[in-house]
Parts: structure tokens; sequence; C-alpha cells
């Protein structure tokens, strides 16, 4: 499974958090499987899958659009302040 690594800021707060996210591509569906870490510490394990129009956009593109599209809605709560 592809693989990608890592590290964005939450919308709203600017709080940077790292990423390794797992994906494999099932004809239009992504498959994924994700952890999200500050200081080291994972934070969040998302998973899950989605559909996507590859004539659009890259699948590596559409899973970090994806993953962090759910990290700027999640309340982190007391995750530290850094990757």
């Amino acid at each position: 499974m592809p693989s990608i690594s890592g590290t964005f800021e939450q919308k709203g707060t600017g709080r940077p958090f790292g990423f390794r996210i797992e994906y494999e591509v099932v004809g239009r569906t992504i498959n994924y499987k994700a952890d999200i870490s500050a200081q080291g510490a994972s934070v969040a394990s998302p998973s899950g899958q989605f559909d996507f129009d590859a004539s659009r956009l890259d699948p590596r593109d559409a899973v970090v659009s994806f993953v962090q599209g759910q990290v700027d809605q999640v309340n982190l709560g007391d995750a530290p302040d850094r990757p």
C-alpha cells in the first residue's frame, strides 16, 4: 500500500500536526488508514473510504486533502502544539 507522511496546520488554529496515511485505490474508491500526531504522540487514527474522480484529482492529493479536511473539523482538544 502506498503511504504518505508529512505535516499540516489545522485550519482556524494554525496548530501543526504530523500525519502518516496508507491508502489504496480500488476503482473509484480510496480506502485509507491515517495516524495523526502531535509531538510524536498519536492523537487520532481515522480510517475509512471515499469516492473520488481520478480524472480531476491525483489519488495522493485526494487522500491528503480528505484527511486534512477531517482534522480541520475535529476538536483535538489538549493535543500538544507541535507535531
